[in-house]
């Protein structure tokens, strides 16, 4: 599986002190020029706690509510999510707790990819629909400056 840059040493120190001074997920990912995803999944691989709350990270919250990443994960990042996901399900000896959760995993990652090749799409269409507009109101706007003329 294609993996983005490796984690130094200083970094991983960097983020277990980040995390014990308590620092969210998004600042953390910030100051360590590393995204939100790469930090929670580093997070999970070494096995960290959050401190204050004493469990693990990647823990579903009681209130039921998400957390709301600043940037969108990328289609790589994605695609990572889902191989790593397809890694897991292969190892022998995996409980079946742990192939419904991969698998789950595995759905949520292809609707992520998904959703976001849609969410690319209109964006471009959004675009090409602002691009156009400024070249109406260009027009119009020649139009009525030549009316104004020829009137004058």
């Amino acid at each position: 599986m294609t993996r983005g840059k490796a984690w130094t040493v200083d970094e991983e120190l960097k983020l277990k002190a980040l995390l014990e001074a308590g620092l969210p997920v998004p600042i953390i990912a910030t100051r360590l020029s590393k995204t939100e995803v790469a930090v929670v999944l580093k997070v999970s691989r070494l096995g960290l706690k959050d401190d204050k709350k004493g469990e693990k990270m990647l823990s579903s919250s009681s209130s039921g509510e998400l957390e709301l990443p600043v940037e969108l994960p990328t289609v790589e990042e994605a695609g990572k999510i889902l191989g790593g996901a397809l890694l897991a399900m292969m190892r022998p000896g995996a409980s079946k707790e742990d192939l419904r959760r991969w698998k789950a995993v595995a759905d949520v990652a292809w609707k992520y990819k998904e959703f976001m090749a849609d969410f690319l799409g209109y964006r471009a269409l959004e675009e090409k629909y602002v691009e156009l507009r400024k070249k109406y109101e260009d027009l119009v706007e020649k139009k009525n400056g030549v009316s104004a003329r020829r009137l004058g």
